[in-house]
């Protein structure tokens, strides 16, 4: 007989927000199918949480084709507007980098958790993937705050794809990342449930955009 799967708050691609849990509801919350992306959870408070999948990428001019390798340039861009998008979201929902601080210090178990696999790849030379400027600015945001040793981190590493955060213990679960190879010789992502935990939509108070625009200087959100 099977074990039944943890639901967990699922946060979808280009999404995040402040969560708050009740004391009598579940408090597992993650996501998924992260390759370029950024997933990041940062603790506020026993019963509060920010949590994003962070989505950046260049747009070529005058077209509608996204691409994740970006320029030096290009990537300091997302570098400084990714502290400022944090920054002005914390002020809203009433936290700061501090209390991410006292959280994580308070001997509770929690960290702040940052994922991407595919990191900093380098592409003709002089462009990087952009998920690495995402966690310069998240690393900013926080700076003074929360010291490395309060940091799990996973990079470069295509073995995972995504995590789940049990908020109440601090536990965090990696989610596996399955390949194959296609009829072209190349790898291809195989997207199969995970056998321990089903996601839950989060369909209430929906998330705001965190898909970042390089070219347009602006957030939106997904499409």
């Amino acid at each position: 007989m099977s074990t039944p799967r943890t639901p967990y708050l699922y946060v979808d691609e280009g999404r995040g927000k402040t969560y708050t849990f009740a004391a009598d509801s579940p408090s597992y919350i993650g996501t998924n199918k992260l390759i370029t992306c950024v997933g990041v959870y940062l603790p506020i408070s026993d019963s509060r949480c920010f949590f994003a999948h962070i989505n950046a990428s260049a747009r070529k001019l005058q077209t509608d084709v996204y691409y994740r390798h970006v320029t030096e340039q290009e990537g300091q861009k997302v570098r400084q507007e990714t502290p400022e998008k944090l920054s002005k979201h914390a002020a809203e929902n009433g936290w700061s980098p501090k209390d991410v601080g006292k959280c994580v210090a308070d001997g509770g178990g929690r960290k702040v958790v940052l994922m991407c696999p595919c990191y900093d790849d380098v592409e003709d030379g002089n462009k990087t993937l952009v998920g690495k400027y995402v966690d310069e600015g998240i690393r900013d945001f926080l700076r003074g705050n929360v010291g490395v040793f309060k940091i799990e981190e996973h990079f470069r590493d295509k073995s995972v794809q995504g995590f789940v955060v049990n908020h109440q213990t601090g536990e965090v679960a990696l989610l596996e990342q399955r390949w194959r190879r296609n009829g072209k010789g190349e790898d291809e992502r195989v997207n199969e449930e995970d056998e321990h935990f089903i996601q839950k939509p989060d369909a209430l108070d929906g998330p705001e955009p965190w898909t970042f625009d390089v070219e347009a200087g602006w957030w939106r959100g997904p499409g």
